[in-house]
């Protein structure tokens, strides 16, 4: 492969292929499918077509298929097909891997992906091609199973939060933020391929909360409508990242 869309992303792929024993773009030509919704059939694309969107620079012919396959998704909020389809892929390969290294480090617990984009049937990730903004789920990516009860886990792949700790839960109808704190749901942080954070009730790190807002006008819009948040954290918080 050449240069990454993803700043990188080269580290991350010689672990992913080192944890799963696998080659990456295979991995991701079995495990994640194009669909125009969750009931409709399988699109047929071109091999490597998900592969090549993790690349900075693509061909003419993929950015043309992915043009007419994502330009009308309604939470672009500024990116490019391409742009979007790779945070897409992205973002799933950050989440197997997450939930690989849990495994690993929590080997009596069984964790599982929840997710509504994950098929329970035949256990791959789905990437919609016409998604709403109405159609966006707030549930949690997976859950775990303990001695102490089972837990719904919101896995949040951010590349910036080091630099810029911050998250912004989406609104709408069933705003994210308060679904998670009326279901006493978990948040993990992936901050690398190494490390964590994983964060539970918002009033106990009150010592590391910067700020928080409710947004409005343009910006909640981009980000689901009324009942968006966002929360900035003092650099602090990085203390508590836990490494797998």
């Amino acid at each position: 492969m050449s240069s990454f869309i993803h700043k990188n992303f080269d580290k991350f792929k010689v672990e992913f292929e080192k944890t799963f024993g696998v080659q990456l773009c295979q991995w991701i030509e079995d495990n994640i499918d194009v669909k125009e919704g969750k009931n409709s059939r399988q699109i047929e694309v071109p091999k490597w077509f998900l592969c090549l969107s993790l690349l900075s620079d693509p061909d003419s012919s993929f950015l043309t298929l992915c043009n007419r396959l994502f330009g009308s998704i309604k939470n672009l909020n500024g990116r490019s097909p391409h742009e979007y389809l790779a945070n897409q892929v992205h973002g799933t390969l950050q989440e197997v891997l997450h939930k690989k290294k849990l495994e690993k480090r929590y080997p009596d617990y069984n964790f599982s992906f929840i997710g509504t984009e994950f098929n329970r049937t035949t256990h791959k990730r789905e990437i919609y091609t016409k998604l709403s903004r109405r159609s966006i789920s707030r549930e949690a990516d997976l859950k775990f199973t303990c001695e102490q009860g089972t837990y719904n886990i919101h896995i949040k792949a951010n590349n910036f939060f080091k630099n810029k700790p911050q998250i912004t839960f989406r609104g709408g109808s069933n705003p994210e933020y308060k679904h998670i704190t009326d279901n006493k749901e978990l948040i993990h942080i992936i901050l690398s391929e190494n490390e964590y954070l994983s964060l539970g009730n918002f009033h106990k790190l009150k010592d590391y909360i910067q700020s928080a807002q409710t947004l409005s006008g343009t910006e909640a819009k981009r980000w689901g409508g009324h009942g968006a948040q966002r929360f900035e954290f003092k650099k602090s918080i990085l203390t508590l990242a836990k490494q797998y």
